[in-house]
């Protein structure tokens, strides 16, 4: 039960891009706050909608294929808790297939050489929309995430808060990601044509741009 996992008083936040599903009568029976956009834009839209509305003090994402450990959020938010110079927090995550046997574990530490590699589309991701925990105040003042970057916004704003040492990883798997058919990580063109947008910005990426594979 996702309500189990909150810490302390945090509110659940649904957003609806749009969907096709009727999840609003369930969102409420959790007690969350639901609000739907009026056309599918994408989901970094919706995360950014539902920060906008939110008043916590910590962010934290999920993705509606994604699971979660009962523990994830109240070990995240006590490293933040203990640790000021710290805006988001990662943890290792498991891959697992809807369809196959298929699992693999991520572990994302150290953190700052994960979300390098990331960048440089070698190894996997982090999963940040899952996975990660941050700061309101921190997120907002980086204007969250790039509407523009869809598939690569997560890892831009991992590497913003990287490049400041801001970042850091639970060495404990407390996520697990799905794969589906209808997963992103299967949109090969949307996801090349992100990473080509994020290299634009010469100001952030442009000492990486030549060493980036794009494939």
């Amino acid at each position: 039960e996702f309500r189990r996992v909150l810490f302390r008083s945090e509110t659940i936040i649904v957003v609806d891009d749009a969907s096709n599903v009727e999840i609003r009568a369930t969102a409420i029976t959790f007690g969350a706050i639901y609000i739907r956009l009026d056309s599918n834009s994408g989901s970094f839209k919706a995360r950014q909608a539902g920060v906008q509305l939110s008043e916590s003090e910590y962010i934290f994402f999920l993705d509606s294929d994604d699971l979660w450990h009962p523990d994830k959020l109240k070990k995240q938010i006590s490293y933040l808790l203990a640790n000021n110079s710290i805006d988001l927090v990662f943890c290792n995550y498991v891959i697992f297939s809807e369809n196959t046997d298929f699992t693999k574990a991520i572990r994302l530490v150290p953190i700052r050489k994960r979300v390098e590699a990331w960048l440089h589309t070698t190894g996997y991701g982090g999963a940040l929309e899952s996975a990660g925990v941050v700061r309101r105040e921190s997120l907002l003042a980086k204007r969250g995430f790039a509407l523009d970057l869809q598939m690569c916004g997560g890892l831009d704003l991992a590497f913003r808060f990287s490049r400041e040492d801001r970042v850091a990883c639970v060495d404990e798997f407390l996520c697990a990601y799905r794969m589906t058919k209808q997963g992103w990580h299967n949109n090969k063109n949307d996801l090349v044509a992100s990473y080509n947008r994020l290299l634009l910005n010469e100001d952030l990426y442009g000492s990486f741009a030549k060493k980036i594979r794009v494939n």
